[in-house]
């Protein structure tokens, strides 16, 4: 769901700039609108399999009718129709894959918890045990103490940081390429040109 909300908002962003100033309406219907109408049948398609609440159907027509509007926008990009065909499937099914990517959010929650959870099963446990036996047992439960310690800490640093470098990775490269197009001019930092005023260079 999160994927395909976020995804969504990209579309519509995409959308509102190729109106502006892009390709006017022709290019925010083919060149975006496609790709929610995609977005939506992909979503409904896969939903069926879940629920399966009678989506099948409606999500292939939607399927297909983005597909059609997605081969429309790449004629007008300049691709013969046949190479059109072709890959527009294929760009359809990259989407897919844009998707799909969210689910690393919530894999790198479950490894966190379970490996939490493993130093409390393996190490805590054994520390208990060893404090309990008393003479050398002592020694090892300290040890595994300190190796409880360790485990919950790498786990603890591994739930704060590693969401959110995941989080920036969806942001920039699966979000962002659904409206931002690299394009401007090089950036030059002590550069100086004239465009709006007259400069007197000589003095």
């Amino acid at each position: 769901y999160i994927g395909v909300f976020h995804l969504m908002v990209g579309f519509v962003l995409g959308a509102i700039d190729e109106f502006r100033v892009g390709h006017g309406w022709q290019g925010a219907l083919y060149g975006k609108f496609s790709w929610m109408i995609i977005m939506v049948g992909g979503f409904m398609f896969c939903y069926d399999f879940y629920k399966e609440d009678s989506l099948h159907l409606p999500g292939l027509v939607l399927v297909s009718i983005g597909l059609v509007l997605l081969v429309v926008h790449l004629m007008h990009e300049g691709l013969p129709l046949a190479i059109s065909i072709i890959l527009a499937p294929i760009e359809a099914i990259g989407l897919l894959s844009s998707t799909l990517s969210y689910i690393r959010l919530f894999a790198v929650g479950i490894v966190g918890v379970k490996i939490a959870y493993a130093g409390n099963d393996m190490l805590y446990s054994a520390a208990m045990e060893g404090f309990q036996d008393g003479g050398t047992g002592i020694l090892i439960g300290a040890i595994a103490l300190v190796g409880w310690f360790g485990v919950q800490m790498f786990a603890w640093v591994l739930g704060l940081v590693s969401p959110n470098i995941h989080a920036v990775r969806l942001h920039f490269v699966e979000w962002m390429k659904q409206f931002y197009v690299a394009e401007g001019e090089p950036f030059d930092a002590f550069g100086f040109e004239e465009r709006f005023i007259e400069v007197d260079k000589t003095t």
